[in-house]
C-alpha cells in the first residue's frame, strides 16, 4: 500500500496541485520525502495541503475573473470546465468540511457524497455527468460518478482505494486504482467495468485524461522506477518522453491527441510542456514548483501553472506559440486547471479573506468576515453602515476613521475617500451609508456634522461629490 500511496500522493501535485512542499524543492527527485506529504493530503479540509491556499475558486472569462465563492468555508477550487460552462471541483462547509462541488448559473452547489467526510469533483463531461472522489469515514477512498442526482460506485482494481481524474462525453471514466498486489494502477472504466491499461514493467501507473476518441494520456514508472508521460492509442501504450535523465507526466489531452503535462530535469527545474505528435513544445518554466500545462481545448489553446524569474507561480494561458499570465500580476499565487471550447478558464487564486461565501441552506451558517482594526485600507475603527450598490459594490462607513471605504462583492478594497473635517466631502463619525436605486448616488449620515451628504458614483468607486446637504 506505500508505492500505492506514494503514486496518488504524486498525482495530486501533478494533477489536482496539492501539495505542501513544491515551493521549494523538487518532489520527483526524492521520493522518499513523500509519504510525510500524502500523509498531510489526508484532511478534511479543502485547502490544508494544496499550493493556493487559502484559494478560491475562479473563472477567466477574457479579462474579467469571476469568484465562483464557496459552500459556506473559507476556501474553494475549481478543477474543470465544460463547454457549457458548467464548473466542478471542491469547497469547505461552514464546519470545514471539504466537498465537491457543481458551479452553474451563478450558483455553486454541493454534489451528495452520502455518508463522506471528504469529497471531490475533479471532471465534468458535456452530459454533466461528474466523476470525483469520496472518503468514507473508515478513511476509504472509492471513485465516484455523480449523475441526474445519482452517485455510483465506480469498483476498484482488486483493493479498496480508487480515484477518477476525467471522464469524456462517451462517459468512460480513467483514473488510478489500487491492486490486490499493493500495487496502483492506470484503470480506464467504461460499461460499468473497471479494467487494468498496460504499464511500463513498473509497481505505478495512472491515467490523468480521456479524449472523446478513447485517447488516453498519464503517467507511468518504468522498473527502474523513472517518472515518464505516457498515451494510450487503443489499448496500446506509448512513451512521451523517454529519456531517463528527465521526469515526465501528462497531464491533459485534447481531441487531436496533443498532450500537455510538464517535465522536470536533473536540476529540479520543471517546464511546462505539449506534446504533438512527435515534437515536444517547451511553454515556459515553472522554476521550483511541480506545475505545467493542466488544460488543454480543441483550438490548442492550453492553460496551467508557471512561474516567474522570481519562482511565483502564476496561471498561464498558452496560443499561437505565446504564453501570459492570466491575472493582473497582482495576484499571489494563481493555477488555472482547464480551459473549455470557449475560452472560458477555471482555477484558482490564492486569497487572504477570512471567508466570504455564497448563501447556504442552513439559516444560521457563517459566511463570511473581512477587516481588522486600523487605519490602513481595508481596516476600519467602528464601522458603522453598510450598502450595496446594484453591481454589488460594498460601501461601508468606516466611523472611526471619518471615511467611507468600498469594496467589490468578493471583499476586495477598491477605493475610499473622506477624512475628519467639516467641509464638503469630509466626515465626522458617519454612521449611515445607503444608495439609490440605480446605484448613481451614495448617501451619507454624517452624523456629529449633523447633515446628510451625497455622491455620485464613478467606475467602481464612489468618492466623486455631487453635494452636501446640511441637516
Amino acid at each position: 500500500m506505500l508505492r500505492a500511496t506514494w503514486l496518488i500522493g504524486f498525482l495530486l501535485v501533478v494533477a489536482l496541485g496539492w501539495s505542501t512542499a513544491v515551493r521549494g524543492a523538487s518532489i520527483t527527485r526524492h521520493a522518499d520525502e513523500l509519504l510525510p506529504m500524502v500523509r498531510k493530503l489526508l484532511v478534511e479540509s479543502c485547502g490544508d495541503a494544496a499550493i493556493v491556499s487559502p484559494g478560491r475558486a475562479v473563472l477567466w472569462e477574457g479579462d474579467r475573473l469571476i469568484e465562483l465563492g464557496t459552500l459556506g468555508g473559507p476556501t474553494s477550487y475549481a478543477f474543470a470546465i465544460n463547454d457549457a460552462g458548467q464548473v466542478v471541483g471542491q469547497a469547505d462547509t461552514s464546519t470545514n468540511a471539504c466537498r465537491a462541488f457543481v458551479w452553474e448559473d451563478g450558483q455553486m452547489r454541493a454534489l451528495d457524497g452520502g455518508d463522506a467526510v471528504f469529497s471531490s469533483a475533479t471532471d465534468i463531461n458535456e452530459a454533466g455527468q461528474v466523476v470525483g472522489m469520496i472518503r468514507t469515514p473508515e478513511g476509504i477512498e472509492r471513485a465516484v460518478l455523480w449523475e441526474d442526482g445519482r452517485m455510483t460506485d465506480l469498483s476498484t482494481l482488486g483493493m479498496e482505494n480508487a480515484r477518477p481524474f476525467a471522464i469524456n462525453d462517451a462517459g468512460q471514466v480513467v483514473g488510478a486504482a489500487a491492486t490486490a498486489e499493493g500495487e496502483c494502477h492506470a484503470f480506464l472504466w467504461e460499461a460499468e467495468q473497471m479494467t487494468i491499461l498496460d504499464d511500463l514493467g513498473g509497481p505505478e501507473s495512472a491515467a490523468t485524461a480521456i479524449n472523446s476518441t478513447g485517447q488516453i494520456a498519464g503517467i507511468a514508472l518504468t522498473s527502474e522506477e523513472d517518472v515518464h508521460a505516457v498515451r494510450w492509442d487503443e489499448g496500446r501504450l506509448r512513451q512521451l518522453h523517454s529519456s531517463s535523465d528527465a521526469w515526465s507526466w501528462a497531464r491533459a489531452i485534447n481531441d487531436a491527441g496533443h498532450v500537455g503535462g510538464g517535465v522536470e530535469t536533473p536540476d529540479g527545474q520543471s517546464f511546462a510542456v505539449l506534446w504533438q505528435g512527435e515534437q515536444r513544445i517547451e511553454l515556459g518554466p515553472t522554476g521550483p514548483l511541480i506545475g505545467g500545462a493542466y488544460g488543454i481545448n480543441s483550438a490548442g489553446q492550453v492553460v496551467g501553472l508557471a512561474a516567474s524569474a522570481q519562482g511565483e507561480g502564476y496561471a498561464f494561458l498558452w496560443e499561437n506559440g505565446q504564453l501570459r499570465a492570466l491575472d493582473d500580476g497582482e495576484a499571489p499565487l494563481s493555477m488555472a486547471y482547464d480551459i473549455n471550447d470557449a475560452g472560458q478558464v477555471v482555477g484558482v487564486i490564492e486569497t487572504s479573506l477570512t471567508a466570504i461565501a455564497t448563501p447556504t441552506t442552513d439559516p444560521g451558517c457563517f459566511l463570511g468576515a473581512w477587516g481588522s482594526e486600523g487605519s490602513g485600507a481595508g481596516q476600519f475603527v467602528l464601522p458603522s453602515g453598510v450598502a450595496v450598490a446594484p453591481d454589488g459594490t460594498i460601501y461601508v462607513a468606516d466611523s472611526g476613521n471619518n471615511r467611507i471605504q468600498s469594496f467589490d462583492a468578493a471583499g476586495t478594497y477598491l477605493g475610499q475617500w473622506g477624512g475628519e473635517g467639516s467641509g464638503a466631502g469630509q466626515f465626522i463619525h458617519p454612521l449611515g451609508v445607503a444608495m439609490t436605486p440605480d446605484g448613481r448616488a451614495v448617501y451619507v449620515a454624517d452624523t456629529d456634522n449633523d447633515r446628510i451628504q451625497v455622491f455620485c458614483v464613478t467606475a467602481r468607486t464612489a468618492g466623486e461629490r455631487s453635494g452636501g446637504v446640511d441637516g
